[in-house]
């Protein structure tokens, strides 16, 4: 068999395969979509003025810590199985909604996910109220909508400025403009996260080694 045929077939396969596994990504994409549910959580008022205050002393570093350990644990969401590593792992949105006149947050994730993100929550913040709601339609009787992504302007292996080195609490500059829109505007801030292998944090020192020697 001449070689063109030979490397005619071999393309025609690699295509048709990359052909169905594209489509079989792309429903499995859509049926977790649809299984999505979306947990809003409350952290509960302070009960006195007392309780107030004792809050205003504690640094506000201290409350960002929590949060971290809150996302290291969702690494226990990470599926080693076959079908997580040729499809990929499922998301995990966290989302800051203002919608007429009122802010909420959100974590949306798969329905199979949601009693173990449950007893995670619950166990970094046990006052809060965690309440399985629709999925919120902010688009609805909007005549103009709006979108941006932010990514990184470095690869990621690169240093960022973490909550350790920040003066104040950079969250509270964004709720301040997501409260000034008005009942006929309503905003999203979606982090879109998954959890990854151990492994990366090995690709991570190797990159940064290879950066040094330049």
């Amino acid at each position: 068999m001449p070689l063109s045929e030979i490397l005619f077939i071999i393309a025609f396969v690699l295509i048709t395969v990359a052909f169905f596994y594209l489509n079989i990504r792309r429903k499995i994409a859509l049926a977790r979509s649809v299984d999505m549910v979306f947990l809003r959580v409350i952290i509960a008022r302070k009960d006195s003025d007392l309780d107030e205050k004792k809050e205003t002393v504690k640094d506000f570093r201290e409350q960002i810590s929590i949060m971290e350990q809150l996302l290291a644990s969702m690494k226990a969401m990470y599926s080693s199985t076959l079908k997580g590593w040729l499809f990929g792992q499922e998301y995990i949105s966290l989302e800051y909604v203002a919608h007429k006149e009122e802010i909420y947050f959100y974590i949306a994730l798969s329905r199979s996910r949601k009693l173990l993100m449950e007893k995670q929550i619950i166990g970094f913040y046990p006052d809060c109220v965690i309440e399985e709601t629709p999925e919120l339609n902010i688009f609805e009787n909007r005549n103009i909508v709006r979108g941006e992504i932010m990514k990184l302007k470095k690869p990621h292996e690169f240093p960022i400025r973490t909550y350790q080195k920040l003066e104040s609490d950079s969250i509270n500059s964004i709720l301040s403009a997501l409260s000034k829109l008005s009942e006929h505007e309503s905003a999203v801030v979606q982090i879109l996260l998954r959890p990854v292998d151990d492994d990366w944090q090995d690709v991570i020192r190797k990159k940064i080694r290879k950066a040094e020697k330049k």
